[in-house]
């Protein structure tokens, strides 16, 4: 997905400036009513109307610049994107934009060499990406991220049912390497329930801090950090049950993640019965939490227009959205 750079070029013909009697005409280029740039009309040979790819917001390690509460002594940055995982290069990496979304052959944003990815292609030797996984199916002892059996109780922590991903290998923030933050790895981690529940309910505002919004035709549900202050342009409308009240443009989101907003894309789901089942696509979105439920289960936030549970839970090996944050250190 790109954005077209609209330049607005002004030839004054206006006396700008006088030097010896001499009027300088000047090619004034505007951002909202604000001057960025300026240069004499002599020295411009042309002026070029071209397509960039969006500015990415996010430091060394990944993460974006919005710091959220999730408990009362806990802050986390968001990564710049959902997690993917290619199975024919063992690659993982951070999506490229907070709006990708793999989906399955009819919907979803996400290319390799201009073929379509398709979560619904899982397997071990699969050149797509996928981003959708069973639950703790970082690759850590054979749990691997493109499984899809049956038998939930190969997920997660194997044996020990009741135990959560954190502080474990099983949490995909500790144990993958992530190809496009350096090659490094455990530096994220998964957030538990309660911090998710804290993140949308408990938090100072927290509900003025959310909702639903689409990215041109990109569904999915917007989070802004504690430190939001209202503003009239990128208007946002919290906690509606819709797509369409806030609906931006590329370059309306922009604004808004460079304040420090995160996008959680409505990826779909994976069913739990296995390969070529990816419903909900850009409809619905479900991320796992890091805690255990029960001994088939795991616990899950349901984003869907219906109904927003951060306290809903899913067998084991149907195929979920990841998000990985970072801690928020004091010095920071």
């Amino acid at each position: 997905m790109k954005t077209k750079t609209f330049i607005l070029a002004l030839l004054l013909g206006a006396t700008l400036a006088t030097y010896a009697q001499e009027t300088v005409k000047k090619v004034l280029v505007y951002k909202g009513n604000t001057i960025a740039y300026e240069e004499k009309y002599a020295d411009v040979d042309s002026i070029v109307f071209v397509e960039v790819d969006p500015p990415i917001i996010y430091n060394e390690d990944g993460v974006l610049n919005g710091i959220f509460s999730v408990s009362a002594t806990k802050k986390v940055r968001f990564t710049r994107g959902n997690l993917q995982y290619q199975a024919s290069t063992n690659l993982w990496r951070f999506a490229e934009h907070q709006y990708d979304y793999v989906g399955h052959k009819d919907r979803g944003n996400v290319y390799v060499d201009s073929i379509k990815s398709n979560n619904e292609k899982i397997s071990s030797t699969y050149d797509g990406w996928i981003d959708l996984f069973g639950w703790g199916a970082s690759g850590y002892k054979g749990v691997d991220p493109y499984t899809a059996i049956f038998n939930t109780g190969f997920y997660g922590q194997p044996g020990t049912n009741y135990i959560d991903l954190t502080n474990s290998d099983y949490d995909w923030g500790q144990y993958c390497v992530i190809s496009n933050a350096d090659d490094k790895s455990g530096l994220w981690h998964t957030l538990t329930r309660p911090e998710w529940i804290y993140l949308f309910e408990t938090r100072p505002n927290a509900s003025f801090l959310r909702g639903f919004v689409s990215i041109e035709d990109v569904h999915g549900y917007m989070l802004l950090p504690d430190d939001w202050t209202v503003h009239t342009e990128p208007l946002f409308t919290p906690s509606v049950n819709d797509y369409t009240t806030n609906a931006y443009t590329l370059e309306e989101w922009q604004a808004l993640e460079e304040l420090g907003a995160v996008f959680l894309p409505a990826a779909g789901f994976r069913w739990e019965s296995g390969y070529g089942s990816v419903t909900s696509v850009n409809t619905d979105g479900y991320y796992w939490t890091a805690t255990a439920n029960v001994s088939a289960s795991a616990n899950r936030v349901s984003i869907r227009l219906s109904v927003i549970k951060t306290d809903d839970y899913s067998m084991r090996n149907g195929g979920h959205s990841v998000r990985l944050v970072q801690t928020v250190t004091t010095e920071e």
